[in-house]
């Protein structure tokens, strides 16, 4: 409960005050003490009757007061109580069933009766809602580590500084106001003003809407259901008040819920070491009320290199050779001065020719008469370095 209530409310073990002289604090260790009855206690005994002889015996023992204990659980015999546990609204009496005396849901279920506090259902079922003690109990004596819910925890006045109050209204058609909504488990890291309950005041329905993000951490970590999402329930418009409650709506990232008040869920993100919900709350908001997400900004293009001079051109190719000049105009070579060449085993004259005829139509010398010779080439040393376009070969004209 101290975790629960932000160390608003402390249970510790009842004790007597120094000084105390009742008969039965003796009798107290560790807020613990046994009870000892003048009467049957066998299994289908009117529980009633040991109700009414245990409080008669506390008050005997001089137990019964604000200076020993503010809250007192009576554990009954087994097979004498018909419920698991019961308490009484408003008071500082509860009871509970041979093994369900150690269970820490009954006992926060019971003891939340003592606090004023109603059940808490969902679909119809009285104690549906199993994200508050006020919900189901159960047979363990550890588990589960919860607390009640956002209106129960209002009713209580706990995280008042903490709760934002929001009146229907306020508002007019097709307005919407985002708002922001922590973990209640967060709260010793958050600022003054940062809400973990969310009142929606529906004063023409007669109720108000709570939300409470319910973050599955610390004190809260076993919650049965709605783990890490916003609870919407449903209690009294003012509070206290001894109302049954119920759970309308478990809502993550985008879900939505609208009867009389419209409440969607934008986002969920984690800023440092704390979850925040981002919500969006209207009347009768037409459309996607959650903003777009923001995008960064693209980086700036980084700066341009300082500017250098322009690199040298390339070096100019060098220069093509010049073309080789032009041949002569051609002309027929003049061969009276030349030495011409023939191999044969027969024959070999080394002799200029005499006359340019000869080449031009004619045999020439020193070729001899036909068929007395088998050789395969004619050469003719021209004395120097001389341009040949063509040469002609004509075959001798006056023989063979």
């Amino acid at each position: 409960s101290a975790a629960c209530s932000e160390n608003d409310l402390i249970i510790e073990p009842g004790a007597c005050v120094s000084g105390n002289t009742a008969p039965g604090c003796a009798e107290i260790s560790d807020g613990v003490m046994n009870l000892d009855l003048d009467m049957d206690l066998s299994p289908g005994v009117d529980y009633n009757a040991v109700q009414t002889a245990a409080f008669a015996k506390l008050n005997a023992l001089g137990l019964r007061d604000a200076a020993t204990a503010d809250y007192v659980m009576f554990l009954f015999p087994p097979g004498i109580s018909p419920y698991i546990a019961y308490a009484y609204i408003n008071w500082w009496a509860s009871f509970y069933s041979d093994t369900w005396g150690g269970s820490v849901s009954a006992h926060m279920h019971e003891v939340g009766h003592n606090f004023g506090l109603a059940h808490s259902g969902e679909l119809g079922e009285e104690y549906g809602d199993q994200s508050s003690y006020m919900g189901y109990s159960y047979l363990s004596i550890g588990w589960p580590a919860m607390c009640y819910h956002g209106g129960q925890h209002r009713s209580l006045g706990w995280y008042s500084t903490h709760t934002t109050e929001i009146a229907a209204s306020d508002f007019v058609s097709g307005q919407n106001e985002l708002v922001d909504l922590f973990a209640f488990t967060d709260v010793q890291a958050l600022s003054a003003g940062d809400p973990v309950i969310i009142k929606l005041d529906v004063a023409n329905a007669g109720y108000a809407l709570y939300l409470q993000y319910n973050k599955a951490e610390a004190h809260n970590s076993g919650v049965v259901e709605s783990a890490n999402l916003v609870t919407v329930v449903q209690d009294a418009l003012n509070t206290p008040a001894y109302q049954q409650s119920w759970k309308v709506a478990s809502l993550g990232e985008g879900d939505d819920y609208n009867d009389n008040l419209r409440v969607k869920v934008c986002s969920l993100d984690v800023v440092g070491s704390v979850d925040v919900v981002r919500l969006s709350i209207s009347l009768d908001y037409i459309g996607d009320p959650c903003p777009p997400p923001s995008l960064s900004p693209p980086p700036a293009p980084p700066s341009p290199p300082p500017a250098s001079p322009p690199p040298s051109p390339p070096p100019s190719p060098p220069a093509p050779p010049a073309p080789p000049s032009p041949p002569p105009a051609a002309q027929l070579l003049d061969l009276r001065t030349a030495t011409t060449y023939q191999d044969s085993s027969w024959f070999d004259k080394q002799a200029p020719v005499s006359d340019l005829s000869y080449a031009d139509s004619t045999t020439g010398r020193p070729w001899a008469e036909c068929g007395h010779y088998t050789s395969q080439w004619w050469g003719v040393d021209l004395g120097s370095e001389v341009y040949v376009r063509y040469v002609r070969l004509q075959n001798r004209n006056d023989c063979c």
